[in-house]
Protein backbone atom coordinates (compact mmCIF):
# COMPACT_ATOMS: atom_id res chain seq x y z
CA UNK A 1 0.00 0.00 0.00
CA UNK A 2 2.92 1.89 0.63
CA UNK A 3 4.34 1.76 -2.07
CA UNK A 4 1.09 2.84 -4.42
CA UNK A 5 0.79 6.04 -2.57
CA UNK A 6 4.78 7.15 -2.75
CA UNK A 7 3.99 6.12 -7.00
CA UNK A 8 1.29 8.33 -6.88
CA UNK A 9 2.60 11.32 -5.07
CA UNK A 10 5.93 11.12 -7.53
CA UNK A 11 3.41 10.95 -10.86
CA UNK A 12 1.80 14.48 -9.10
CA UNK A 13 5.10 15.93 -8.64
CA UNK A 14 5.68 15.43 -12.19
CA UNK A 15 2.20 16.33 -13.23
CA UNK A 16 2.26 19.45 -11.08
CA UNK A 17 6.25 20.27 -12.31
CA UNK A 18 4.60 20.37 -16.07
CA UNK A 19 1.74 22.72 -14.96
CA UNK A 20 4.08 24.97 -13.63
CA UNK A 21 6.22 25.16 -16.66
CA UNK A 22 3.70 26.02 -18.75
CA UNK A 23 2.42 28.54 -16.33
CA UNK A 24 5.19 30.06 -16.59
CA UNK A 25 4.21 31.29 -20.40
CA UNK A 26 7.94 31.07 -21.51
CA UNK A 27 8.22 30.15 -25.29
CA UNK A 28 12.20 28.50 -25.58
CA UNK A 29 13.00 29.64 -29.59
CA UNK A 30 16.09 29.36 -31.50
CA UNK A 31 17.62 31.74 -34.09
CA UNK A 32 21.08 31.33 -36.23
CA UNK A 33 23.85 31.66 -34.40
CA UNK A 34 25.27 33.18 -37.83
CA UNK A 35 25.09 36.85 -38.01
CA UNK A 36 22.36 38.22 -39.81
CA UNK A 37 22.25 41.85 -38.47
CA UNK A 38 20.32 43.21 -38.17
CA UNK A 39 17.26 40.60 -38.39
CA UNK A 40 18.83 38.00 -36.21
CA UNK A 41 22.31 37.98 -34.74
CA UNK A 42 23.86 36.25 -31.47
CA UNK A 43 24.55 37.97 -28.26
CA UNK A 44 26.67 36.10 -25.87
CA UNK A 45 24.21 33.97 -24.85
CA UNK A 46 21.14 35.08 -25.95
CA UNK A 47 19.93 36.62 -29.78
CA UNK A 48 19.03 39.75 -30.70
CA UNK A 49 17.35 42.00 -34.13
CA UNK A 50 14.58 43.19 -35.51
CA UNK A 51 13.06 39.57 -35.69
CA UNK A 52 13.71 38.82 -32.63
CA UNK A 53 12.46 42.04 -31.42
CA UNK A 54 8.78 41.85 -33.24
CA UNK A 55 8.32 38.35 -32.04
CA UNK A 56 9.13 38.72 -28.55
CA UNK A 57 6.57 42.02 -28.66
CA UNK A 58 4.02 39.74 -30.28
CA UNK A 59 3.95 37.00 -27.39
CA UNK A 60 4.29 39.91 -25.11
CA UNK A 61 0.88 40.88 -26.12
CA UNK A 62 -0.52 37.59 -25.78
CA UNK A 63 1.31 37.25 -22.08
CA UNK A 64 3.58 35.10 -23.38
CA UNK A 65 7.43 35.45 -22.35
CA UNK A 66 10.28 34.92 -24.66
CA UNK A 67 13.80 32.86 -24.70
CA UNK A 68 15.87 32.97 -27.60
CA UNK A 69 18.98 30.60 -28.37
CA UNK A 70 21.84 31.22 -31.10
CA UNK A 71 22.48 27.73 -32.71
CA UNK A 72 23.97 26.22 -35.77
CA UNK A 73 20.90 26.31 -38.16
CA UNK A 74 20.93 22.36 -38.87
CA UNK A 75 20.87 22.14 -35.01
CA UNK A 76 17.88 24.78 -34.44
CA UNK A 77 15.57 23.10 -36.70
CA UNK A 78 16.18 19.51 -35.23
CA UNK A 79 15.21 20.84 -31.92
CA UNK A 80 12.28 22.02 -33.14
CA UNK A 81 11.58 18.66 -34.82
CA UNK A 82 12.08 16.86 -31.78
CA UNK A 83 10.05 19.33 -29.66
CA UNK A 84 13.37 20.43 -27.61
CA UNK A 85 12.30 24.35 -28.54
CA UNK A 86 8.83 25.39 -29.20
CA UNK A 87 9.60 28.01 -32.24
CA UNK A 88 12.13 29.07 -35.15
CA UNK A 89 12.88 32.64 -35.38
CA UNK A 90 12.94 32.87 -38.37
CA UNK A 91 12.30 30.42 -41.11
CA UNK A 92 11.17 30.30 -44.74
CA UNK A 93 8.43 28.05 -45.98
CA UNK A 94 9.17 24.45 -47.71
CA UNK A 95 7.57 21.24 -48.26
CA UNK A 96 10.11 19.19 -46.01
CA UNK A 97 9.64 21.76 -42.65
CA UNK A 98 6.16 21.89 -42.41
CA UNK A 99 6.67 17.89 -41.59
CA UNK A 100 7.25 18.99 -38.15
CA UNK A 101 6.66 23.14 -38.08
CA UNK A 102 3.36 24.65 -37.97
CA UNK A 103 3.26 27.94 -40.59
CA UNK A 104 0.82 30.18 -41.14
CA UNK A 105 -1.95 29.39 -43.59
CA UNK A 106 -1.28 31.15 -46.59
CA UNK A 107 2.89 30.41 -46.54
CA UNK A 108 2.76 27.65 -48.67
CA UNK A 109 0.72 29.63 -51.44
CA UNK A 110 1.89 32.97 -51.01
CA UNK A 111 5.50 34.81 -52.29
CA UNK A 112 4.94 37.37 -49.48
CA UNK A 113 2.65 35.95 -46.64
CA UNK A 114 0.07 38.08 -44.94
CA UNK A 115 1.61 36.91 -41.36
CA UNK A 116 5.00 36.98 -42.50
CA UNK A 117 8.02 38.41 -39.94
CA UNK A 118 9.65 40.29 -42.47
CA UNK A 119 9.95 39.89 -46.41
CA UNK A 120 13.81 38.81 -47.25
CA UNK A 121 15.67 38.46 -50.45
CA UNK A 122 18.60 36.51 -51.86
CA UNK A 123 20.70 37.99 -54.22
CA UNK A 124 23.25 37.01 -56.78
CA UNK A 125 26.72 38.05 -56.13
CA UNK A 126 29.38 37.84 -58.69
CA UNK A 127 33.01 39.48 -58.73
CA UNK A 128 32.85 42.56 -60.72
CA UNK A 129 34.70 41.69 -63.81
CA UNK A 130 32.44 38.94 -64.34
CA UNK A 131 30.54 40.26 -67.44
CA UNK A 132 27.56 38.02 -66.12
CA UNK A 133 24.40 39.25 -65.33
CA UNK A 134 21.60 37.40 -63.60
CA UNK A 135 18.28 36.70 -65.53
CA UNK A 136 16.38 35.19 -63.56
CA UNK A 137 17.09 31.53 -65.19
CA UNK A 138 18.97 29.72 -62.59
CA UNK A 139 20.39 27.60 -64.91
CA UNK A 140 22.51 29.89 -65.90
CA UNK A 141 24.15 30.80 -62.71
CA UNK A 142 28.00 30.91 -62.60
CA UNK A 143 29.59 27.67 -61.29
CA UNK A 144 30.71 26.79 -58.80
CA UNK A 145 27.27 27.80 -56.99
CA UNK A 146 27.94 28.50 -53.27
CA UNK A 147 25.40 28.79 -50.69
CA UNK A 148 25.00 28.76 -46.88
CA UNK A 149 24.63 25.25 -45.35
CA UNK A 150 20.88 24.81 -43.90
CA UNK A 151 19.20 27.47 -46.26
CA UNK A 152 16.12 26.40 -48.27
CA UNK A 153 17.59 28.45 -51.40
CA UNK A 154 19.87 25.13 -51.48
CA UNK A 155 16.90 22.60 -51.88
CA UNK A 156 15.13 25.31 -54.31
CA UNK A 157 18.92 25.05 -56.72
CA UNK A 158 19.01 21.60 -56.21
CA UNK A 159 15.48 20.62 -57.63
CA UNK A 160 17.22 22.67 -60.72
CA UNK A 161 19.53 19.93 -61.14
CA UNK A 162 22.54 21.89 -59.96
CA UNK A 163 24.87 20.94 -57.56
CA UNK A 164 25.60 23.52 -54.83
CA UNK A 165 29.06 24.47 -52.99
CA UNK A 166 27.76 25.08 -49.30
CA UNK A 167 29.91 26.61 -46.22
CA UNK A 168 29.22 27.95 -42.98
CA UNK A 169 27.68 31.36 -43.45
CA UNK A 170 27.56 34.26 -46.36
CA UNK A 171 30.77 35.78 -45.81
CA UNK A 172 32.44 32.05 -45.90
CA UNK A 173 30.52 31.89 -49.35
CA UNK A 174 31.96 35.24 -50.58
CA UNK A 175 35.77 34.61 -49.39
CA UNK A 176 35.69 31.18 -51.17
CA UNK A 177 34.48 33.31 -54.62
CA UNK A 178 37.37 35.99 -54.27
CA UNK A 179 39.40 33.32 -53.31
CA UNK A 180 38.81 31.19 -56.53
CA UNK A 181 37.84 33.84 -58.83
CA UNK A 182 34.94 32.40 -60.37
CA UNK A 183 31.21 31.01 -59.88
CA UNK A 184 28.80 33.32 -57.55
CA UNK A 185 27.19 33.38 -54.43
CA UNK A 186 23.78 33.57 -53.61
CA UNK A 187 23.20 35.14 -49.96
CA UNK A 188 21.33 37.69 -48.76
CA UNK A 189 21.67 41.51 -49.97
CA UNK A 190 22.94 43.29 -46.54
CA UNK A 191 25.49 40.37 -46.01
CA UNK A 192 27.36 41.15 -49.69
CA UNK A 193 26.47 44.71 -49.35
CA UNK A 194 28.60 45.06 -45.92
CA UNK A 195 31.27 42.72 -47.07
CA UNK A 196 31.74 45.20 -50.55
CA UNK A 197 32.28 48.06 -48.57
CA UNK A 198 34.66 46.66 -45.79
CA UNK A 199 38.61 46.75 -46.03
CA UNK A 200 40.43 45.46 -48.86
CA UNK A 201 37.43 44.07 -50.68
CA UNK A 202 35.80 47.11 -51.21
CA UNK A 203 34.34 47.32 -54.32
CA UNK A 204 35.48 44.37 -55.56
CA UNK A 205 31.62 42.26 -55.82
CA UNK A 206 28.69 42.43 -58.61
CA UNK A 207 25.18 42.46 -56.11
CA UNK A 208 22.59 41.61 -59.16
CA UNK A 209 19.52 43.43 -59.48
CA UNK A 210 17.44 40.84 -60.17
CA UNK A 211 17.23 39.04 -56.99
CA UNK A 212 16.99 35.59 -56.86
CA UNK A 213 14.27 35.13 -54.65
CA UNK A 214 12.26 37.16 -52.20
CA UNK A 215 10.76 35.03 -49.21
CA UNK A 216 8.82 35.47 -46.65
CA UNK A 217 10.55 34.58 -42.94
CA UNK A 218 8.07 33.02 -40.27
CA UNK A 219 8.06 32.50 -37.00
CA UNK A 220 7.59 28.90 -37.47
CA UNK A 221 6.30 26.99 -34.26
CA UNK A 222 7.05 23.16 -33.28
CA UNK A 223 4.41 20.69 -33.79
CA UNK A 224 5.65 19.31 -30.68
CA UNK A 225 5.45 22.38 -28.46
CA UNK A 226 3.17 21.74 -25.39
CA UNK A 227 2.80 25.62 -24.87
CA UNK A 228 1.90 26.48 -28.31
CA UNK A 229 0.08 23.89 -29.37
CA UNK A 230 -3.43 25.12 -29.30
CA UNK A 231 -4.06 26.76 -33.27
CA UNK A 232 -6.42 29.47 -31.38
CA UNK A 233 -2.67 30.69 -29.85
CA UNK A 234 -0.43 30.21 -32.56
CA UNK A 235 -3.23 32.37 -34.38
CA UNK A 236 -3.52 35.08 -32.23
CA UNK A 237 0.47 35.65 -32.43
CA UNK A 238 0.64 35.71 -35.90
CA UNK A 239 -1.79 38.24 -35.99
CA UNK A 240 -0.02 40.52 -33.63
CA UNK A 241 3.31 40.17 -35.81
CA UNK A 242 1.26 41.22 -38.59
CA UNK A 243 -0.13 43.86 -36.63
CA UNK A 244 3.30 45.24 -35.46
CA UNK A 245 4.52 44.68 -38.97
CA UNK A 246 2.38 47.74 -40.52
CA UNK A 247 3.03 49.84 -37.31
CA UNK A 248 5.33 52.25 -39.08
CA UNK A 249 6.39 53.84 -35.65
CA UNK A 250 7.23 50.59 -34.74
CA UNK A 251 9.16 49.24 -37.48
CA UNK A 252 11.24 52.41 -37.62
CA UNK A 253 11.97 52.77 -33.68
CA UNK A 254 13.41 48.80 -34.88
CA UNK A 255 15.52 49.85 -37.76
CA UNK A 256 17.09 52.98 -35.79
CA UNK A 257 17.70 50.38 -32.85
CA UNK A 258 19.85 48.45 -35.21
Amino acid sequence: MNKIIIIFVFFMFLLTGNVLCLENNIVNMCTDDNSWFPFTFPDKETSKGIHVDIVSKALSINNLKSSFFPMPWKRCLLSAKFGEIDAVVTASYNDERSMFLYYPSDAATSNKSMWRVMQVEYVVVTLKDNPYEYDGDPKKLPLPIRASIGYSVISDLQKCGLKIDTAKGGKNNIKKLIRDKEGCVITFPLIAQVFNNSGRFKGILKIHNKPYASKSYHLAISKKSKILEKESIRKKVWDEIQNLREKNEFMLDLYEKY
